[in-house]
């Protein structure tokens, strides 16, 4: 759990999630949910009523939650469909989990595109809201902004160390970083 936690690119806008999250979670009588690209729940926090409801499920870190394993649930189909979703009561595929209800949204890294996971809100169905979808996407695209900027800062930090060593260069170069994304030219006619 703690290598994937490490490995999931999460950890740099875990602060973002728990600050947009977390509080409406609590007072929701719901919880924050982070799931990897694999379904494997990382972190999850809220109500603490609720969390004990969600081990009777075994919703817990370290379970799986893909669609594969559990069946249809918010976590599971966003993750195969890549886009937000509310699973509400019945729609579970698990007649355990009738009583939930679930809104999650992926997501992805903006270097590349890849999907890092999803981010949940469940809780008790009785306390559905219908801005909770709204939520959960906005502060994913939030998060997701963080990691573009986090990105762009380190692009600017590598152009300010590579431009010195272009300037010294007669040929062509680049720089680029351990992503592929171009720092800094010298030679390269843009495209």
């Amino acid at each position: 759990l703690e290598r994937r936690r490490r490995e999931s690119g999460f950890a740099a806008v875990l602060p973002t999630l728990r600050a947009g999250l977390v509080s409406v979670a609590d007072q929701a009588a719901h919880i924050m949910v982070v799931v990897d690209s694999d379904g494997m729940l990382l972190w999850r926090e809220g109500s603490s009523a609720v969390r004990r409801r969600a081990d009777g499920l075994g919703f817990v870190e370290g379970a799986c939650w893909g669609e594969e394993q559990v069946g249809t649930n918010a976590i599971g189909t966003a993750l195969v469909i890549g886009r937000p979703l509310q699973v509400y009561s019945a729609e579970h595929y698990v007649r355990s989990h009738h009583a939930w209800t679930c809104a999650a949204a992926p997501v992805h890294d903006p270097r590349d595109g890849r999907l890092l996971g999803v981010v949940d809100l469940s809780g008790p169905a009785a306390t559905v809201h219908p801005s909770t979808l709204a939520l959960i996407d906005a502060v994913t695209k939030l998060a997701e902004a963080q990691l573009r900027t986090a990105h762009r800062a380190d692009l600017d930090l590598l152009r300010a160390v590579a431009t010195p060593v272009l300037a010294r260069i007669s040929g062509r170069a680049l720089i680029v970083d351990r992503h592929g994304w171009v720092a800094a030219t010298t030679g390269v006619a843009p495209v």
